[in-house]
């Protein structure tokens, strides 16, 4: 029998829920992320994001939905909850989150709209263009 890969993120916290929750309820949170994160909703720019975040959110699912995976991943959740990894939604947010709400068209066009309306100050000026580009170019948040 092949061994699972324990996922190394706080699949809760992802899906934003408590350990306690039933299937149900994680069903129903995967569905609620879902619908703000998937890629088809994604602008271009942030495509990759959502795509690490799509695979995310289908693992937490897969692993939380099932009792005897949710069993071996709640085992590692109590012991090795401080060495675990940023999920790609919590680096988005600390990348984007003062300015994007999520990885959607509208949160882009959102904030085109908004720096057009301040003109002078604008959001754009808050960040400069290549500290801009330099972010929507790391790929570190890609699950390999």
């Amino acid at each position: 029998m092949m061994r699972l890969k324990t996922p190394n993120i706080d699949l809760y916290q992802l899906l934003g829920v408590q350990p306690t929750v039933t299937a149900s309820e994680i069903n129903r949170a995967y569905a609620d992320q879902i619908m703000r994160w998937h890629p088809d909703k994604a602008a271009p720019e942030f495509e990759d994001y959502a795509t690490t975040i799509m695979k995310q959110l289908n693992q937490a699912r897969e692993w939380l939905t099932n009792a005897g995976m949710r069993e071996i991943y709640n085992t590692s959740f109590r012991r090795d909850r401080k060495d675990f990894e940023v999920s790609a939604i919590d680096k988005f947010k600390s990348r984007f989150g003062v300015i994007f709400d999520d990885t959607s068209r509208t949160s882009l066009e959102i904030f085109c709209k908004k720096s057009m309306e301040n003109e002078g100050t604008s959001l754009f000026n808050t960040i400069s263009t290549d500290k801009f580009e330099e972010y929507f170019s790391k790929k570190d948040y890609i699950i390999k």
